[in-house]
């Protein structure tokens, strides 16, 4: 028995009613429920629905038994596989566009323990300390920090301090960092270690500056065919190694010039063999397949609002020219726009509903310079919900929106895929720049597109009926504050 089968069984019996009685209520054949709670089927979920209500389950009830529902429905594998995705485009939303702003502090040097060549650690607090002090002496006195990595994700506290100093500093610090990866199979069953990376090194290669790199290889499970078996677990800077056992509870310091120059040297070699993992905007890589999946490549997309197929002149419309910087600023707002009559239809947008909500609130839209423009007058807004509605209705694109309860898409972050590589763009809330990061590994990308194609049955969008019907909403409600 599944999960789900045997948590139905004890809501069914907790219930204090019989299987007939709940049929009866859910409006259901109570075969299927018999069939669901011994193991033998997995219902649909229009079915199930059904069948929470006549059940009477608490929301927490609710969402576990949907859960090992959903499980026992795709496979575990798959399951998870679809919820780090979703958890992934959450998470480098919630991050936001970070602050340019702020000033980095001054790098001032600090005083620091003094280590013997060879100290063994033990105990997680021990060795977490002592990772702290070898990275921020490393930062704080080094004259170019340079920091050399080959630590597996389940290195959180290590990422987390990382990403804390990395972003005080503006981007500055140099980290190198190599993770084996495993080759996309067709099960898919490595996707999800691969995935774990990307969750890590995203939200660096977003960030201001481009001194976070990061590799991959595939390892082979033959020790002497991985690049770095006996290097897997460490961190080495200009003075220090540290050597990690893989649960990170103990640790070996090394502090001797020799050992030192030796790992180093090590990580260079299995660097120039492994493959760039993320590409900044700024590679000229990245910007190519960019501007391709810009102009007209079919790809599926993650956007704040949905494609409105604004033309150059409509956005020319609304520029403030007399601001400065109007014409260098506007000018991939305006490229973009140019693509719009060669979209290919195959492509697929998914956009939020609280973003489509703000355009008909405020008039603008998120992934534009606001700062540069004038917001659409509310006319204009119901012109262009309603050449939206219609390309829709004829089938001219193809789009969801996304339902914010289970899947929160923010104003921010722009996702596109296409056969090239997954792209990432961050925009800062008044549409002043962006970055853009590029990648391109096979798992990653079958595991995005895997996603996007579950996303109209996932429950995390809603049905195009409904979709339609808020946009009529939203139409006239504007009518409605025209005085139409």
């Amino acid at each position: 028995m599944s999960l789900f089968s045997e948590m139905l069984k004890q809501l069914v019996d907790a219930n204090g009613s019989n299987v007939y009685r709940i049929a009866k209520n859910a409006q259901v054949d109570r075969t299927t429920i018999h069939k669901a709670m011994s193991g033998d089927r997995v219902p649909g979920a229009a079915f199930m629905e059904k069948l929470f209500c006549a059940l009477q389950l608490t929301p927490s009830e609710k969402n576990r038994l949907l859960e090992y529902y959903n499980i026992a429905k795709l496979g575990e594998s798959k399951y998870r596989l679809r919820n780090q995705v979703k958890s992934i485009v959450e998470l480098i939303g919630a991050i936001g566009f970070p602050d340019d702003s702020a000033a980095s502090p001054s790098r001032r040097e600090l005083e620091f323990p003094k280590r013997s060549d060879v100290q063994p650690f033990s105990g997680v607090y021990s060795v977490s300390n002592m990772v702290r002090e070898v990275i921020e002496e490393e930062i704080y006195n080094a004259k170019e920090p340079k920091i050399c990595l080959c630590v597996p994700v389940n290195g959180t506290f290590i990422f987390n301090l990382l990403y804390s100093l990395y972003i005080q500093f503006g981007g500055t610090i140099q980290i190198r960092h190599i993770m084996r990866m495993r080759k996309l199979t067709g099960d898919m069953s490595g996707c999800l270690h691969n995935l774990d990376f990307l969750s890590v090194a995203a939200p660096f290669a977003l960030a201001k500056g481009e001194g976070y790199k990061p590799f991959y290889y595939y390892g082979d499970d033959g020790v002497d065919q991985d690049l770095i078996a006996d290097a897997s677990y460490r961190i080495i800077t200009s003075k220090h190694v540290v050597s990690l056992s893989a649960d990170l509870k103990s640790a070996i310091l090394y502090s001797t010039e020799e050992m030192v120059g030796h790992y180093r040297m090590g990580f260079e070699g299995a660097e120039s063999a492994s493959f760039p993992f993320i590409l900044p905007y700024g590679d000229p890589e990245a910007r190519r397949n960019t501007e391709k999946t810009w102009y007209g490549g079919a790809c599926y997309m993650i956007k704040p609002q949905p494609c409105f197929f604004l033309t150059p002149d409509q956005l020319k419309s609304k520029l403030i020219f007399d601001r400065p910087g109007v014409y260098e600023f506007a000018k991939p707002w305006l490229a973009k726009a140019e693509m719009h009559g060669t979209f290919n239809k195959e492509s697929i947008c998914v956009f939020s509903m609280e973003g489509l909500e703000r355009f008909v609130d405020g008039g603008f839209v998120d992934d534009s310079p606001k700062y540069l423009m004038n917001p659409f007058t509310i006319k204009e807004r119901i012109e262009m919900l309603s050449t939206f509605k219609n390309a829709l209705v004829c089938g001219l694109i193809t789009a969801a929106a996304a339902d914010c309860g289970e899947f929160k898409i923010t104003g921010t972050l722009t996702v596109l895929l296409n056969d090239e590589g997954l792209n990432f763009s961050v925009i800062d809330g008044e549409g002043r720049s962006f970055r853009t990061a590029l990648v391109c590994e096979e798992g990653i990308k079958a595991a995005f597109r895997d996603f996007f194609e579950s996303l109209p049955v996932s429950g995390l969008v809603y049905q195009k009926s409904d979709m339609l019907r808020a946009v009529d909403g939203f139409i006239e409600k504007l009518k409605g504050m025209a005085g139409w």
